[in-house]
């Protein structure tokens, strides 16, 4: 004979069965919620842990030209360039720093700008990447130089153009900086340019030799500069020359302002003579960053070709 459970027995043991699996699950709630909590604390912990980029900068810089030489018309040009560049500065002192973007023409066109990575501390770095040399050669970014038909100027930068291959150290010893540029060329030969500079007694001093694997006389050279204040005036000379038979100098001044400055080449029988002024006007109208710059310039060739003179107007805005 089977015994059957009451109603009222039946119901208490539901209720007894419920009770247990609510009790579990409030349980497993509050376990789940405990491991959350510390996942998230965890988390926290090697955000804040994580070496941070100390420095993150995204910039832009517009530049229009407007040009009017002898015997041509009026000529716009300019491009704008986006730059991205970052770094992380370690306490040892040790830091890595890398830059990249694209430059846009105003007729359509794009190029690179400086894209690299370099790795070094206060005494000494390593470049790699699309990335120039330092310059020797003096001469103001804003000016503008005439050059009639057959002009030959070397300046002792054949090497020194931006080129992914490039490999470039430095190192500042004292008042000194030297700086070594190798370049790997199609055929496994190397490209290089060495160049020195040194702040002496008020006296700015620079030098460049260059090298180029495949032997091609007008790319191998070397230049030399100096430049200092004197009397209120910033005064600068350089003198390069290569090895297919091309010396050019220049003398440069800064005055009151204006930017002046000679040039002068000759490439055997060739000679030519190269004058220019220029006033860049920072803030211009009263905006910060833009800068307008009014340039002249005239030059001359004794080769019989059409002497040129010519004017530039250009707007430069960083933003």
């Amino acid at each position: 004979m089977h015994a059957y459970l009451e109603p009222a027995g039946f119901f208490r043991c539901v209720r007894i069965v419920k009770d247990k699996i609510r009790q579990r699950t409030i349980e497993a709630y509050k376990l789940e919620t405990i491991l959350m909590k510390k996942i998230i604390a965890l988390a926290v912990a090697a955000v804040v842990a994580a070496p941070a980029m100390a420095d993150l900068t995204i910039s832009a810089n517009i530049e229009t030209n407007t040009t009017t030489e002898t015997g041509a018309d009026f000529a716009q040009g300019g491009r704008v360039a986006v730059t991205v560049a970052g770094s992380t500065t370690m306490d040892s002192g040790m830091y890595a720093k890398a830059q990249t973007g694209q430059e846009f023409g105003l007729d359509g066109g794009r190029s690179g700008v400086d894209t690299y990575l370099e790795i070094g501390n206060s005494a000494a770095n390593v470049k790699l990447g699309y990335v120039r040399e330092s310059e020797i050669w003096a001469q103001p970014g804003d000016v503008y130089v005439a050059a009639p038909t057959g002009t030959v100027l070397y300046k002792g930068g054949a090497q020194r153009g931006r080129n992914s291959n490039n490999i470039i150290a430095t190192v500042m010893a004292g008042p000194a900086t030297l700086q070594a540029m190798v370049r790997p060329d199609a055929n496994g030969d190397i490209d290089s340019r060495f160049t020195a500079s040194a702040a002496l007694g008020g006296v700015n001093l620079g030098a460049a030799i260059e090298n180029d694997a495949a032997g091609a006389a007008d790319s191998e050279g070397f230049v030399l500069h100096a430049d200092a204040m004197l009397g209120g005036a910033a005064l600068g000379a350089s003198y390069a020359e290569n090895d297919a038979d091309t010396q050019t100098y220049t003398i440069t001044a800064g005055v009151a302002g204006f930017n002046l400055g000679y040039i002068a080449s000759e490439a055997g029988a060739v000679e030519s003579d190269h004058y220019y002024a220029a006033y860049p006007m920072a803030d211009f109208a009263g905006v910060d960053g833009l800068t307008a710059t009014v340039a002249v310039s005239t030059g001359d060739i004794n080769t019989g070709a059409e002497d040129v003179s010519g004017a530039r107007l250009r707007f430069n805005y960083s933003f």
